[in-house]
């Protein structure tokens, strides 16, 4: 069950796929069941190797989709990623959220569509207040959750920039950080939060424990 849903409106999925276009670079449009692409290459296997399922091809995404997308995502090396990123923040602002949610993968979706928005929404719904909150991140698409919730968590192994607004920086997800912060802050177990540089971590008082 979706609970909630903001697609990207018909103009903002037109200038994202022009873009995309516009610099050559293999662009994908994700609705809440699939996947659909102009041009089959091995950006478009991939991606369908790690969802599972295949993607559908059309002849054009800006005519051709059964519905708006909820994204519209350019696939490529991580430092071409980057460069696409800062072109297209310069060029849209905040008109549309954009976010690099791994490293091979930008994300154009619409502003209300993020991880803030989406525990504002649910801190509505039940009757949550954002300081009653705990979000965890290490990408870029999650600043809108760390920004809103209490307490803002990084993952050492996040991004600079996520790392730079975190509240609180806990152990890798292989080291156990996240559980870490949920024994603390949830279970209260005896763990402490300690100055780290600019950051803070979660570590453990007894450090033979």
């Amino acid at each position: 069950e979706v609970l909630y849903s903001r697609p990207l409106e018909e103009s903002m999925m037109r200038d994202a796929v022009s873009f995309f276009r516009e610099h050559d670079h293999f662009v994908q449009a994700t609705t809440n069941d699939d996947f659909y692409y102009e041009d089959e290459d091995a950006w478009s296997s991939y991606y369908g190797s790690l969802q599972g399922f295949d993607g559908i091809r059309v002849n054009d995404l800006t005519r051709d989709l059964p519905q708006l997308p909820a994204k519209v995502v350019g696939l490529a090396d991580p430092d071409v990623t980057q460069k696409r990123f800062d072109q297209a923040k310069a060029r849209f602002g905040d008109s549309m959220q954009i976010a690099i949610s791994v490293p091979w993968l930008l994300e154009f979706t619409h502003p209300l569509a993020n991880k803030g928005e989406a525990l504002r929404w649910l801190g509505e719904r039940y009757g949550i207040a954002p300081q009653e909150m705990i979000a965890v991140g290490d990408s870029l698409n999650d600043l809108p959750m760390l920004r809103f919730a209490g307490l803002g968590a990084a993952v050492k192994n996040a991004r600079d920039e996520v790392l730079r607004e975190a509240d609180v920086v806990v152990e890798s997800n292989d080291d156990d950080g996240v559980a870490k912060l949920i024994e603390r802050e949830i279970l209260r177990e005896d763990l402490s939060i300690e100055s780290d540089g600019q950051h803070r971590r979660i570590c453990e008082r007894d450090a033979g424990r």
